[in-house]
């Protein structure tokens, strides 16, 4: 089951927010993520947070359009994102999608990156999405890129990392990059696919477009 989360980050374009709308079995808005939606005209399965970035009249729009509202108290141990997130795993949610998840707030941002890595160790497939990047989190294994509309693919280890690529401009054999090193930025698939296989430690890889 796939499962859409809206935060109220770095809004994301109309046409990338209906795409992952229309492929999503569940969607979420979480706290200004409502406003983004309904601004567009767009309407979430259900609207979590404390909502104390909105304005009231987004909350009677939403009851008006029979989404469903999970309201917090702002003193709560969970970002917004992270109750949406528990949201969609309670609604068996296997793949989960981020969008909003980017922007200025630099604190939420990596406090998303964290989220992706507690997915992965609850076997979710997630990702953070905007329209420049594409954020997943891998651990030990081969894992198959396909090409896309994003130049660049990059390995940024969170941990001390070994992996390989293949079909690849810069194919390697046993890398080792540790945690404060950058040698895996910025490497481009060259056909219509191409692997990298983590052998040791964990790294967050990024597409990405300039």
């Amino acid at each position: 089951m796939r499962g859409l989360l809206i935060s109220a980050g770095k809004l994301p374009s109309e046409a990338l927010i209906k795409k992952e709308m229309m492929k999503s079995d569940c969607v979420v808005a979480a706290d200004g993520g409502l406003k983004y939606l309904l601004d567009l005209n767009l309407c979430p399965d259900y609207a979590i947070g404390d909502f104390d970035s909105i304005e009231s009249k987004y909350l009677d729009m939403a009851l008006d359009k029979n989404i469903k509202i999970e309201k917090f108290n702002p003193e709560k141990d969970f970002t917004d994102t992270e109750l949406g997130l528990n949201f969609l795993k309670e609604k068996s949610c296997d793949k989960i999608t981020m969008l909003g998840a980017t922007g200025s707030r630099l604190d939420h941002v990596l406090g998303n990156l964290s989220c992706l890595i507690r997915l992965y160790e609850e076997k979710i497939d997630s990702r953070i999405l905007d329209d420049n990047n594409e954020i997943r989190y891998f651990e030990r294994g081969l894992i198959r890129f396909k090409k896309s509309n994003k130049k660049y693919l990059s390995v940024l280890p969170v941990d001390e990392v070994v992996f390989s690529t293949w079909k690849m401009a810069y194919e390697v054999s046993g890398l080792r990059i540790k945690k404060d090193e950058t040698r895996g930025v910025s490497n481009q698939i060259l056909g219509e696919e191409a692997y990298i296989k983590i052998e040791k430690g964990s790294a967050f890889i990024i597409r990405s477009n300039d």
